[in-house]
């Protein structure tokens, strides 16, 4: 059970500061910290200047880790979540082993601070190792239905070498069409 926050803390005195009808300054600082990633410093500053409170860094620092630190994850788990039901809705090829690795990197990106272009475009890499997979698979399909059609000629051809054998005079001409036929529609 979360020990309850001291009266005079930092923390209950934001929470008295209203900023609109929906938010108060405690809810403006968590966010300063667990979404823009600001320094202690800076916040302390910003504090003074828009709320009229005097603070410290250490005060700052036990704010973070009583408040923003879960905050923040559980921001990143829904942000995770929301990327993989984008990803799912977008593109139904995605396997559950691409699934878990875009949402595992689109977490990892929401808690890291100053998550760059570069992580993102590894996201997109992912989906064109995907779609080169599928090429390759689809290759092998094509390379397998070649196959078959060749081992058909060879029995049609095998056959019509029987035939040939077991006549006298080997191959009609009627023969030699339908050889002829068949190899083309094969």
């Amino acid at each position: 059970m979360a020990r309850k926050d001291n009266s005079n803390s930092i923390a209950s005195r934001l929470s008295r500061i209203e900023v609109d009808a929906e938010r108060t300054a405690f809810d403006v600082v968590r966010d300063w910290f667990a979404l823009e990633n600001m320094p202690y410093e800076t916040a302390v500053e910003r504090i003074e200047a828009e709320f009229n409170l005097n603070t410290s860094t250490a005060a700052l620092v036990s704010f973070f880790q009583k408040h923003c630190v879960g905050f923040k994850m559980r921001n990143a788990r829904a942000l995770a979540a929301e990327v993989k039901k984008v990803l799912a809705e977008s593109d139904e090829s995605f396997d559950d082993a691409s699934m878990a690795l875009a949402e595992q990197r689109a977490f990892e990106l929401a808690v890291e601070n100053g998550g760059d272009v570069a992580d993102l475009v590894s996201l997109q890499k992912l989906k064109i190792e995907r779609i080169k997979l599928q090429l390759q698979r689809e290759k092998i399909d094509q390379d397998n239905r070649r196959i078959t059609l060749l081992e058909k000629k060879a029995a049609f051809v095998d056959e019509m070498k029987d035939k040939s054998e077991n006549r006298e005079g080997g191959l009609t001409s009627e023969d030699m069409e339908e050889i002829e036929r068949k190899l083309k529609l094969l």
